[in-house]
């Protein structure tokens, strides 16, 4: 899953955990996380569960390889916290 939004220079792919895959789980995870003043996320924790921690997991790991366009967030104050929703479906 490719994750796009305006204020992530570099986000990667989402790992869909294989296990989930296998065992049939989808969801929806939130993601709060916090944001320094070089764009470095140095706090991330679960806002919202899918209800598998195979699914959380992925999205907390996904998060700490964001890189913040700290400009393109406008004028906020540092450190700054965001939410992030994270869809997994498979394909049918």
């Amino acid at each position: 899953m490719e994750v796009r939004t305006s204020w992530l220079k570099n986000t990667g792919y989402v790992l869909y955990p294989w296990e989930a895959r296998e065992r049939g789980i989808e969801g929806f995870v939130v993601v709060s996380f916090t944001i320094a003043e070089n764009g470095e996320i140095i706090e991330g924790s679960i806002a919202e569960s899918s209800g598998s921690k195979l699914l959380d997991n992925s999205a907390l790991e996904a998060i700490s390889t964001f890189e913040v366009d700290i400009a393109a967030l406008g004028d906020v104050e540092f450190p700054h916290t965001k939410k992030m929703r994270f869809k997994f479906r498979m394909a049918i």
